[in-house]
């Protein structure tokens, strides 16, 4: 259940709603939060119980993946929540997993917000070059921009 905290600040009252997603690369929680304002007109009783439907929703929305990650997230977090919650086959998970520690090395660090054309374009340049695949892991370029863009 999504935590619920009341704050007053000058503007009025508003509660802040917290969700947890699970858990990062580095073993950190993972919170969503959300800020409901109550509209005027309502009781006491009235806020403290639509507070809580509020964050049940809340949590309902990020649960079925309809809360879409902000751009704070690094990718390899994002990327390795979408590889647990997606509803995959168990063998395509292992080779997701495998082909993600590729693509972590060369954009895992990057925030989502700040990921550009310009990074996946080195990317795929650097692993159409010679002596990058592996010894034949990794497909071409452009398979390999199917499989992480599609």
């Amino acid at each position: 259940m999504a935590n619920v905290q009341k704050v007053e600040g000058a503007k009025g009252i508003s509660y802040k709603l917290t969700a947890y997603v699970g858990y990062d690369s580095s073993g950190k929680q993972i919170r969503k939060t959300k800020t409901w304002k109550p509209p005027k007109g309502m009781t006491a009783k009235q806020i403290e119980k639509q507070a809580m439907v509020e964050a049940e929703l809340f949590e309902q929305a990020i649960n079925t993946g309809v809360v879409v990650f902000d751009g704070k997230i690094r990718f390899a977090d994002y990327a390795a929540t979408w590889v647990d919650n997606a509803q995959i086959a168990p063998k395509t998970r292992e080779r997701y997993v495998v082909l993600l520690r590729r693509v972590n090395e060369a954009i895992g660090h990057l925030r989502l917000g700040a990921i550009q054309a310009h990074h996946l374009e080195s990317f795929y340049k650097n692993l159409a070059e010679d002596g990058i695949k592996n010894a034949g892991q990794f497909a071409t370029s452009h398979k390999l921009a199917d499989i992480y863009c599609g």
